[in-house]
């Protein structure tokens, strides 16, 4: 089992025994060629039912094609009753900024699903690879308050959105993101912090994954 699947299926954390990271393969709907020199808005919403976060993104996909908003790129992620986060779908509209998406996808999967006979989630348990993935994310603009919210928030049965879109269109990303029972963080991207992230990032989550089953054996 890989780590990371193709783009529509589920990313989960199961085997403590992991061959090398695979390239993803990437599900793309239509893309445009959007300079990446200007900021992006990052906006991750949590919800309390599994279905919630698809709703939103079904509406999201529609504005998308009025050409109401521009997204740059999708994911929806589900905690099921067992605790595990799994990525069910990611979407990307932009060819050049879309990679980031998998990176943080796989972030937060490494660091809010039980892992090992322990059954204990690596953000709660620590270690070095949780230590310097959580730096990564702080420099990206995503703190440990904000990470602390994300884990309280994120109980069985609840489900994520995360959306990377331009900016101009913020207001009304949040609009339509903001559902009854919605957590939602905001945060803003600059061009610098987004330089070739998507990778690091999935290699920092596989670092968390592998340093947790091996604890686990103990």
């Amino acid at each position: 089992m890989t780590f990371i699947t193709s783009r529509s299926n589920t990313m989960e954390v199961s085997n403590p025994k992991f061959p090398p990271l695979e390239s993803p393969k990437l599900f793309r709907q239509k893309r445009s060629k959007m300079s990446s020199d200007s900021s992006l808005e990052l906006v991750i919403g949590i919800y309390p039912s599994e279905r919630s976060a698809k709703d939103v993104l079904k509406s999201l996909e529609r504005l998308q094609r009025e050409q109401a908003i521009v997204l740059v790129s999708t994911a929806v992620l589900l905690k099921n009753r067992a605790g595990r986060l799994l990525t069910r779908q990611i979407v990307d509209w932009n060819i050049t900024e879309g990679g980031l998406i998998d990176g943080l996808a796989a972030s937060l999967v490494s660091l809010f699903s039980p892992i090992g006979s322990l059954g204990t989630i690596a953000f709660e348990s620590g270690g070095l690879s949780v230590e310097v993935l959580v730096d990564n994310l702080s420099e990206l603009g995503l703190d440990y308050t904000d990470l602390m919210a994300i884990s309280k928030a994120a109980q069985p049965g609840s489900s994520i959105l995360i959306s990377l879109a331009k900016q101009p269109w913020v207001q009304r990303l949040n609009l339509e993101m903001n559902r009854k029972g919605a957590r939602l963080l905001n945060r803003t991207m600059v061009p610098a912090m987004r330089s070739n992230l998507g990778d690091h990032f999935i290699d920092l989550a596989q670092a968390v994954i592998l340093e947790h089953s091996r604890q686990s054996k103990y």
